[in-house]
C-alpha cells in the first residue's frame, strides 16, 4: 500500500484556526488479502475548526468525507463523520488527545453490502517529544456501526497504531514510521478481517515546523477506522 497525506492550517482571529487535511491510499495490484473486490484508491478529506483555551488546551470540531471504491463498481463505499476533539499538553514533552464522532455511509442504499451505517468512532492517543529530533506516539481507536456487511450484521472495529517521526538534520524533512494492528468484524458473520501493517515514509514541513509543533498546533489527523472499515467490508461478505 502506498499513501500520501497533506495538511494546512489557517489562523482565524486571535485564538482560532481552520485545518484542512487530506489523505489517499493506493493498494498494490495482486495484494494477498481476504477482499473479494480489489480496492482502488481510497481517499478522505477532513475539515477542522479549533479554539485555543487556557493552559494550552485546544478544543474543536471536525467533519470528514471519504471514498472507498473497489474494482467492478458494485462495491464503492463512501463514509462521512462529524466529531469533537481535544488536545492537552500535560507538560513540555508529553501531550494527550482525543476524538469522538458520529459516522455514517451516504451510499448505503446503492451497494452490495452496507458499509459504515449509523455508527460511531472514538480515538485516544498520546505523543512524546522529549528526544532531540524524534517524536513518538501511541494511538488507539474503537468503532462500531449498527449495520455493516448486512442489515443483521453490525460492525465492531479496533485499531492500535504505534509510530514516530525523526527529523533529518536541521532541515524540513523527516522520516516517519508506524505499525498498525486492527480488527474489523461483521458481528454474526464468520468472516473477520485482521490487519497487521507496517509503514515507512518521508514528510516535508513548510515554514520550518517540527512534528511536535505541528501536533501542538492541532494537526492530529482523524480516526482511520471509518475509511479502513469501508475498505474491508467486502472481506466480511
Amino acid at each position: 500500500m502506498v499513501g500520501v497525506e497533506v495538511g494546512i492550517a489557517f489562523d482565524v482571529g486571535a485564538n482560532g484556526r481552520i485545518i484542512v487535511e487530506g489523505r489517499g491510499e493506493s493498494w498494490a495490484e495482486g495484494f494477498d488479502d481476504p477482499l473479494y473486490e480489489q480496492p482502488e484508491i481510497q481517499a478522505e478529506l477532513a475539515l477542522h475548526y479549533q479554539r485555543d483555551l487556557s493552559n494550552g488546551l485546544i478544543v474543536g470540531g471536525y467533519l470528514t468525507y471519504g471514498s472507498a471504491p473497489h474494482e467492478g463498481g458494485s462495491e464503492d463505499y463512501t463514509v462521512a463523520s462529524l466529531g469533537l476533539e481535544a488536545i492537552y499538553p500535560v507538560n513540555d514533552r508529553f501531550t494527550v488527545y482525543a476524538q469522538i464522532a458520529k459516522v455514517d455511509a451516504p451510499s448505503y442504499d446503492t451497494q452490495d453490502s452496507a458499509g459504515y451505517v449509523d455508527g460511531s468512532v472514538a480515538r485516544i492517543g498520546a505523543y512524546y517529544a522529549g528526544f532531540d529530533r524524534t517524536t513518538l506516539y501511541l494511538d488507539y481507536e474503537v468503532g462500531r456501526s449498527d449495520v455493516y456487511e448486512d442489515s443483521n450484521e453490525p460492525g465492531e472495529f479496533s485499531l492500535v497504531t504505534i509510530g514516530g517521526e525523526t527529523a533529518i538534520g536541521a532541515g524540513n524533512w523527516a522520516v516517519t514510521y508506524a505499525a498498525n494492528f486492527g480488527s474489523f468484524d461483521a458481528v454474526g458473520d464468520t468472516d473477520l478481517v485482521e490487519e497487521t501493517s507496517y509503514g515507512i515514509g518521508v514528510r516535508y514541513y513548510f515554514g520550518g515546523a517540527t512534528a511536535a509543533a505541528t501536533l501542538d498546533a492541532g494537526m492530529i489527523g482523524t480516526p482511520q477506522i471509518p475509511l479502513r472499515a469501508s475498505t474491508y467490508v467486502t472481506g466480511t461478505d
